[in-house]
């Protein structure tokens, strides 16, 4: 079984390092015994890679690490959907995304997939939800995966959780999709009220 992190690299600097690399070890505890847990993450950035967006891909297991880096594009979406999924898990970062990405079929590529589970929010296909309602940004109580961006938005009180349905929308102006190369408001799309 393989994982995989992305993580941002904007003109050299790696962001977000804490974070991707607990989650690195909790993923390898959690599914690898006695596995060593990592030090540190495995990048260094080729000359190539210092000027401009490009996330660091990171495919690994407990004995394996592949490096990559690809030129980052953020992907502008005109409408969402909302599916009902209640089967899907995805607690943890796995490089297998079949299970999302059979979602895909027939969708529109400028179409955002939002997942809900017995009617509540949870995540978008590539990231975490975050809905403004005029006075302040509330992202789901219960995501299908916990990213590193959601965890950085919530220590520095940025975010709130909250238990959030889709009969709730019509409280919230609009919606950020975070992840770890998408921060709060620059991916976001303004809701019809």
């Amino acid at each position: 079984m393989q994982f995989l992190e992305s993580i941002k690299i904007l003109d050299g600097k790696v962001y977000l390092v804490d974070l991707h690399l607990q989650r690195v070890n909790k993923t390898l505890q959690a599914h690898f015994s006695n596995c060593k847990i990592w030090g540190n993450l495995p990048i260094e950035i080729p000359t190539n890679a210092k000027k401009g967006l490009y996330k660091c891909r990171i495919i690994y297991d407990n004995k394996n690490a592949s490096v990559e880096f690809i030129k980052y594009a953020r992907q502008v979406k005109n409408t969402f959907i909302f599916i009902e999924a209640p089967e899907i898990i995805y607690d943890f970062k796995y490089a297998d995304r079949s299970n999302l990405n059979k979602y895909k079929k027939n969708i529109a590529p400028d179409c955002e997939i939002i997942f809900t589970k017995n009617n509540f929010i949870t995540d978008a296909i590539y990231s975490n939800v975050c809905l403004w309602n005029g006075a302040e940004w509330h992202t789901p109580t219960k995501p299908m995966l916990e990213g590193v961006m959601r965890e950085n938005l919530i220590a520095n009180k940025k975010i709130i959780q909250k238990q959030i349905t889709v009969a709730d929308l019509n409280k919230y102006s609009k919606i950020s999709f975070v992840n770890a190369l998408n921060e709060l408001g620059e991916v976001e799309l303004s809701l019809a009220r």
